[in-house]
């Protein structure tokens, strides 16, 4: 098949971006020819065919619509000029899409953020913030192309059961046009790895004796940073948590000078590379996040055999199970506390691992691609 997908960005980092990526090479590899319609790449692709769509700066709610009016065009321009038999977007990109890989419901993913804010604190700001995320201009526009590309595709690829119970829901799409189809992971990459567990422990002055926490994600409030620090004191000395992603520092600082637990915290910033090794170097992996369509980064945990605290969002309930390879959390201290102990102390802590490990080779991407292939065959 010729296969045109349509994205804004195609990286290695983002679970969005870095599907693309993976689903061109497997395409690829199959015998498929692909052609790739973005704004920003920033990686290499070296068989597919490359077309690029200028996109202003800023403001971001006129990216998204520039978007998916040129891509419009563009579309229709590059069917004449290149044999194309199918128009994949990856997310909602676009309105000329046969097929749209959805990634998440924004509306449906505004609906629960402001539901968990108003439950966790009951304040005027707060509730003033919730009616601002109707009306922003960004979300405005996300909503906007959605609700455009969810019905006028023939076929929808829903990255989980929840993300289809939500696309059913706010756009009153029927069963049939949607078929779940599970992000994968390189379980070659994400592996249980001695070397590199030593390497990063040596690198950030971890003895092995430490029980080592990773949290890997940007926006820090959304990913429920707070909780996952204020629950160390709560623990144990014998700790440490490893942060990796890209946010202000600035308040979590003064909270962990305040808790005077600094000498427990390693804060990398933005991983640009080798982030399988940080997997393979931790104990658990903690994500306490208000909203996870599908969640790459428990997967990739799992797969180098560490269990996960995750809490209960549309991805992480299809493949975290209480007590086998992971438990789920709420935004609370106490009850983060109160997991971290039950793995730190459970005697079955490496059956646990092995169970994580188990879980995530269930979710390839080779299961994914040949998936992903039996929906494109339908058009």
């Amino acid at each position: 098949m010729n296969i045109l997908i349509v994205t804004p960005k195609i990286s290695r980092k983002g679970g969005i971006e870095r599907y693309t990526t993976e689903i061109a090479n497997g395409m690829i590899n199959k015998g498929h020819n692909i052609y790739l319609l973005t704004s920003e790449m920033d990686v290499d692709i070296p068989e597919a065919k490359i077309l690029k769509i200028n996109l202003p700066q800023k403001p971001e709610w006129l990216k998204v619509l520039i978007f998916a009016l040129k891509s419009y065009t563009q579309i229709k321009k590059i069917k004449k000029q290149f044999p194309i038999d199918l128009v994949v977007s990856n997310g909602s990109a676009t309105f000329l899409a046969d097929v749209v890989i959805a990634h998440s419901v924004h509306i449906d993913s505004i609906i629960k953020t402001n539901k968990i804010n108003s439950t966790e604190s009951k304040s005027l700001m707060v509730f003033l913030r919730g009616l601002f995320r109707y009306v922003w201009p960004k979300n405005l526009a996300i909503n906007f192309v959605e609700l455009i590309a969810y019905k006028k595709a023939k076929n929808i690829i829903a990255v989980s059961s929840e993300i289809k119970k939500d696309l059913q829901k706010s756009f009153n799409i029927r069963s049939s046009k949607i078929t779940v189809v599970p992000n994968g992971v390189d379980i070659e990459k994400f592996h249980p790895n001695t070397l590199y567990r030593e390497e990063v422990r040596k690198k950030y002055n971890v003895n092995e004796n430490i029980f080592l926490i990773l949290f890997v994600g940007h926006e820090f409030k959304r990913k429920g940073l707070e909780y996952v620090i204020r629950a160390l004191p709560l623990v144990s000395n014998n700790i440490t948590l490893i942060i990796a992603g890209n946010d202000s520092l600035y308040p979590y600082n003064e909270l962990i000078e305040k808790l005077n637990i600094k000498e427990k915290i390693v804060f990398l910033g933005p991983v640009e590379s080798n982030i399988e090794k940080l997997f393979a170097s931790a104990d658990l992996f903690i994500l306490p996040t208000q909203y996870e369509p599908f969640g790459l980064v428990y997967i990739e945990a799992m797969s180098s055999g560490v269990p996960v605290l995750a809490t209960k969002t549309e991805g992480p309930v299809e493949f975290v199970k209480n007590g086998y390879n992971g438990y789920f959390i709420n935004r609370d201290e106490k009850d983060i506390a109160d997991k971290i102990k039950l793995v730190m102390e459970d005697k079955m802590s490496n059956k646990m691992k092995q169970n994580a490990r188990e879980t995530a080779i269930q979710y390839t991407w080779e299961n994914t691609i040949e998936k992903t292939l039996e929906v494109f065959k339908k058009q």
